[in-house]
């Protein structure tokens, strides 16, 4: 049923659950993992503040491998086949578009909201990828 899964991290608690729910699916399913962390370009700046553009890219691209390096241990250690990237850009957009062009079966992502899930409280990234993936999403909280 789910022979590919797009697992999208960012990094936060929020994100082991992700993890978490893509390992057990991807086991059920015998299913293959894309692992996808997302990272969003600086846009614009405080004129007030200065700062090293390029160290701060470099930050922040460092914290992206990191964070793409602790989710291909917990994947690598439960055995499961994957292919991990990072890709700069609007991360629903990003999201969305990689699950088309890989013939993504299932989207997992994480969900800081403990409560319901609404449009309101979902925030922008999570209901633009419930609203235009071509696959369903798991929301994992």
């Amino acid at each position: 049923m789910f022979t590919k899964i797009l697992l999208a991290i960012e990094g936060q608690d929020h994100s082991t659950k992700a993890i978490d729910y893509a390992i057990h699916l991807a086991k059920y399913c015998d299913a293959e993992v894309e692992l996808l962390h997302v990272r969003e370009p600086l846009t614009g700046y405080n004129s007030r503040v200065i700062y090293d553009k390029v160290a701060l890219d470099e930050a922040i691209e460092e914290e992206s491998e990191e964070i793409l390096a602790n989710g291909e241990a917990r994947l690598k250690e439960a055995g499961i086949k994957y292919t991990a990237k990072i890709i700069a850009g609007d991360p629903a957009d990003v999201i969305c578009d990689e699950a088309e062009a890989n013939q993504i079966k299932i989207i997992v992502m994480g969900s800081r909201v403990p409560s319901a899930v609404s449009r309101f409280i979902l925030g922008r990234v999570i209901t633009k990828v419930l609203n235009y993936a071509p696959c369903p999403v798991l929301i994992a909280r």
